[in-house]
């Protein structure tokens, strides 16, 4: 099997063996993960796809899946993080994710995803897009204009585009924003 980056081969065939419980078949592609790539977009990918499958309440997992899913979520992530150190773009997507939901990845709280954030945006602080997702984990004013900013901006939302369906979630995460502050306050 070939992974590369926006290769979607990977996340269907990942889809499939978590539908059907097939957990060895899912480590084993992982670690040739590790083997085969050095770029973090299959490993940002497929932390995406196992968080949200976590988080669907349409999934059927087969009897433990729901344990092994985040089992595996937790490993991937445990595993991953310090070969991606520092690479921005791992860190903003584990990081974002992180904000929404840290137990998925077996975690207490959400610090170390907004320290993710924070270090993605340092690492390319001409960025507004890891600016924005440290601005809006932390609930900073700025948050609502650097989503309109890079709601305009093609580059950015190419870049989104490029990393598949995690890519796509923080685009819609970002388009809606400004929605959200326009709502009558209580």
């Amino acid at each position: 099997m070939t992974f590369g980056f926006r290769n979607r081969n990977i996340m269907e065939t990942l889809r499939i063996l978590i539908e059907k419980g097939q957990w060895h078949e899912i480590d084993s592609i992982l670690k040739k993960m590790f083997v085969d790539q050095t770029d973090s977009a299959p490993f940002t990918e497929a932390i995406y796809l196992l968080h949200t499958t976590l988080l669907n309440p349409s999934t059927n997992f087969p009897d433990d899946g729901f344990e092994k899913v985040r089992q595996i979520l937790t490993k991937l992530f445990e595993k991953s993080s310090p070969k991606f150190l520092n690479d921005p773009c791992y860190l903003f997507f584990v990081g974002y994710l992180i904000t929404l939901c840290d137990w998925c990845f077996g975690l207490d709280d959400v610090t170390l995803g907004i320290d993710m954030l924070r270090r993605a945006s340092e690492l390319e602080p001409s960025s507004l897009l890891f600016r924005w997702g440290y601005s809006f984990s932390t609930s900073q004013a700025d948050s609502e204009f650097l989503s309109r900013e890079i709601s305009k901006d093609q580059e950015v939302i190419s870049f989104l585009a490029s990393y598949g369906d995690a890519g796509k979630y923080i685009e819609e995460q970002i388009r809606n924003l400004p929605y959200f502050f326009s709502l009558p306050k209580e």
